[in-house]
């Protein structure tokens, strides 16, 4: 018995079902796309002060302390000129005037010893003003220590050197003391 199926004979009925999204029951609607105006504002600056300056071996350096984000700890950078780091170029360095001129994340700063300035460049026309005089240097009282301290101290770092296998031992000057390995004298 074979069942022959006339292609005619099949009614396709539309589903019920299917007027269910024409309808929107529940007034659904595509998201709407909101455009947001994000104002590109430059990051803000970090605040760099100004620790000392130095002409040693006929290199002008900066020594600047960078403060850093939230949770990480200050920097402390040299820097000599055309140098940068984190977003800080050290442009210019008087060791007279004791002023460092940097460029803080584009924007021209300058730093004195008092405190960091971000008003930039000065009004056209008007000096840079110099920094007040610096306050005198006090010496710092200090114990001193007698010859036979400092000739102890010596020996104590040679045996320490030697310890070590550090080769600077052999460079320390004479004292005229021994010491053995425990510090102890063998005069």
């Amino acid at each position: 018995m074979a069942a022959t199926l006339n292609a005619n004979a099949l009614e396709v009925r539309p589903s019920p079902y299917d007027k269910i999204p024409e309808r929107n029951l529940f007034q659904l609607h595509p998201p709407i796309a909101a455009k947001v105006d994000v104002e590109n504002k430059p990051p803000p600056l970090r605040k760099a002060t100004l620790t000392g300056i130095t002409t040693i071996l006929g290199t002008r350096l900066a020594f600047i302390t960078i403060e850093a984000s939230k949770s990480q700890p200050a920097e402390l950078a040299t820097l000599a000129e055309g140098q940068a780091l984190g977003g800080i170029e050290v442009k210019d360095i008087d060791d007279k005037a004791a002023m460092v001129r940097i460029l803080n994340e584009g924007e021209v700063q300058i730093l004195t010893f008092e405190a960091a300035k971000s008003s930039g460049l000065p009004p056209s026309g008007s000096p840079i003003s110099s920094p007040p005089a610096a306050l005198p240097v006090q010496a710092r009282v200090e114990a001193t220590m007698t010859p036979e301290e400092q000739a102890a101290l010596i020996e104590l770092q040679r045996i320490k050197f030697k310890q070590e296998g550090n080769p600077t031992h052999l460079i320390l000057p004479p004292t005229g003391v021994n010491l053995d390995e425990q510090g102890a004298s063998r005069k």
